[in-house]
Parts: C-alpha cells; sequence; structure tokens
C-alpha cells in the first residue's frame, strides 16, 4: 500500500531497507509502479554489508518514513 499511496501521490518511487537479523546483509530496494498497467518496476535492489546490526524493515517515500519495529 505504502508504494501506491506515494506514487499516486507525489509519483515518485519508495525505497524499501530490510534485513531479517543483524548478522545477515541489509537488501535495499528502489520500487515504482505503472498504476495504469498495475506492473510493478524494481529500479534498484541490491544486498549490502551492514556495519551496526540493523534488523527491521524501512519504507522511504517522499512524504515519510515507516519504520517497523524489532520483532
Amino acid at each position: 500500500m505504502a508504494l501506491i499511496w506515494s506514487k499516486q501521490s507525489t509519483g515518485m518511487p519508495v525505497q524499501v531497507r530490510s534485513s531479517t537479523a543483524a548478522s545477515n546483509p541489509l537488501s535495499v530496494c528502489v520500487l515504482d509502479i505503472d498504476i495504469q498497467k498495475n506492473e510493478p518496476r524494481v529500479k534498484l535492489h541490491e544486498q549490502v554489508r551492514q556495519g551496526r546490526g540493523w534488523r527491521r524493515k524501512q519504507y522511504t517515500g517522499a512524504r515519510g518514513r515507516w519504520v517497523a519495529k524489532e520483532t
């Protein structure tokens, strides 16, 4: 929903950062969607080594940031 909301309100893609464990790599994605065709577009998908032990999900759009707390 965050991707669709961001696209409809700003036209900008969403950045998603996620890691399931502090020792795992951090996945970074930039996602966009063609609302007319309902087709996703992955503009960037990479895994980077993390140094802080970050473990959660973070969605960043043009109008805000949403972070899911650790579970």
